[in-house]
């Protein structure tokens, strides 16, 4: 990182209750928890803002179009963490290298493969989002909560 982080062994208060938090999960604090440690209370409104919409998702679905949104907008962090999810649910290193390489030719359902082209789209840049897009999810059987959750 390029700004100044507070350490695990330096937080107190909020923050280390949000260290205490975080840390048994992956058994480490992740890049993207300590890059808020200068801002815990907004670390832990954005954590609230993911859960409201993840609650509405598959597992599945959410890492999927997760994944679509990283690779788009070239983020290796996010599809390492958002891979790993994925191993430790059900998908083989074939089916997430398949993913990776042409998620459109993965095996994935029709319902999956419009999502992530829906979300590589809207993390490309959201102003070129068309109505021709949204009928694009409709399709397949996303509703419109399901839009707007992806």
């Amino acid at each position: 990182m390029y700004i100044a982080t507070i350490d695990e062994n330096e937080a107190e208060g909020a923050l280390q209750d949000v260290y205490q938090a975080f840390r048994p999960k992956p058994g480490f604090i992740p890049d993207h928890t300590s890059v808020f440690s200068l801002r815990p209370d907004v670390l832990v409104a954005w954590r609230a803002f993911q859960a409201s919409i993840r609650k509405n998702m598959r597992l599945r679905r959410y890492e999927l179009v997760t994944m679509a949104a990283a690779q788009a907008l070239g983020c290796r962090y996010c599809l390492l963490a958002h891979g790993a999810i994925l191993l430790e649910n059900g998908f083989s290193i074939d089916q997430l290298r398949a993913i990776l390489t042409d998620y459109r030719t993965a095996g994935l359902e029709p319902v999956e493969v419009a999502a992530m082209d829906f979300a590589a789209r809207v993390a490309r840049n959201a102003n070129e989002i068309r109505a021709a897009d949204v009928e694009g999810m409709r399709a397949p059987g996303h509703d419109d909560a399901q839009i707007l959750d992806t």
